[in-house]
């Protein structure tokens, strides 16, 4: 008994992703596309036994996140520790809009490195949130007598962030994994007596996402 698996799956699309703008913790919702992306990717999540749900508790996760409770019948948990990458003074603004006001920063955050702006947290602090939250429920799973599969509702480079920590790297410095577009997901297998014990199955996954439906990658 315990957990094997693990889903991640990020919010379906706001007002600010149509926009390319960057939201890190800001509190924005779904719109109607984002709504509709939900309820499809609700469907597809449904052939898995999920058991729990925990989300971020911002809005755009949490509304993403209720569509799978209200498809599986789960009662959705909120946890801030999935919030998104907060990234301060640019937050609301687009690549283009950022590379104008701080030039010599966008290039190092566009190089996969650190920009060392004020307020922008790094990779790794938002990562090692994201997997303290992600292995303290493994670890409850673990020690249940009931089989688990957790479902986790989170923002793309939190997800990212997260994954890159859970597999024993430090995400300020290696970059490999690209974000997740909206609502698509990823699935961990975990191997409790692997080093690191997670592996990656499967990444940015939606079977709707070929469709009429548009998701953005920002």
């Amino acid at each position: 008994m315990g957990v094997n698996r693990i889903l991640l799956l990020r919010h379906g699309q706001t007002a600010n992703n149509a926009q390319l703008r960057i939201q890190g913790t800001q509190d924005t919702p779904l719109n109607d596309v984002g709504f509709e992306q939900a309820r499809q990717v609700a469907r597809e999540l449904n052939s898995f036994a999920i058991t729990r749900i925990i989300s971020s508790d911002l809005q755009r996760a949490l509304s993403t996140a209720q569509a799978v409770g209200d498809i599986t019948g789960l009662a959705v948990e909120t946890d801030q520790r999935l919030r998104e990458r907060g990234y301060g003074m640019w937050e609301g603004m687009t690549s283009a809009e950022i590379h104008a006001a701080y030039p010599q920063a966008w290039e190092k955050w566009r190089a996969g490195i650190e920009p060392d702006v004020a307020g922008v947290q790094t990779r790794d602090a938002n990562g090692l949130s994201v997997a303290q939250a992600i292995e303290e429920y493994v670890q409850w799973a673990q020690a249940d007598d009931e089989d688990h599969i957790l479902l986790f509702v989170s923002h793309g480079s939190a997800i990212v962030n997260g994954v890159t920590k859970l597999m024993g790297q430090n995400p300020s410095e290696w970059t490999m994994l690209h974000g997740p577009d909206n609502c698509h997901w990823a699935e961990l297998v975990i191997r409790p007596n692997s080093h690191p014990q997670y592996r990656v199955k499967s990444w940015n996954r939606w079977k709707f996402s070929a469709g009429t439906l548009v998701s953005s990658s920002q």
